[in-house]
């Protein structure tokens, strides 16, 4: 299993956490990707920039907290490879520190496009 525990700041919208996953997971965002809160099956966020046809809620515009404090939001990423992530809320602090941050993690995870498993153990300063 491949995890990763990041600390964003609570004004995240859904875009921006994208591109957060992106860089977590060096990703080079060739894909098109949709949040799914776990509370409300029926509600979607999307790029709507990138898809016309797009039915979802605009991703760029939309916080990611008030669902969070809901439940879990499912990210999917790839929708041909569909690369499921669960996504939860641990807690909410201030924090001195820039954000965002990896501050734990597990696995490599896997290359874009369906390439394979990274074989490099998790690196976190990689990460950072």
């Amino acid at each position: 299993m491949t995890w990763q525990r990041l600390a964003v700041p609570t004004s995240t919208t859904y875009a921006q956490l994208h591109m957060i996953i992106q860089a977590a997971f060096a990703w080079d965002n060739y894909h098109m990707y949709g949040f799914y809160p776990a509370w409300n099956r029926e509600l979607t966020y999307d790029d709507t920039s990138a898809d016309p046809y797009a039915e979802g809620t605009d991703a760029a515009t939309a916080q990611i907290l008030p669902d969070l404090q809901k439940g879990t939001v499912q990210y999917t990423y790839d929708f041909g490879e569909s690369w499921d992530h669960r996504i939860q809320l641990e807690e909410t602090r201030d924090v001195k520190r820039p954000l965002p941050i990896c501050l734990a993690g597990r696995g490599a995870g896997f290359y874009e496009d369906g390439l394979g498993v990274r074989e490099e153990a998790f690196d976190l300063d990689a990460v950072n």
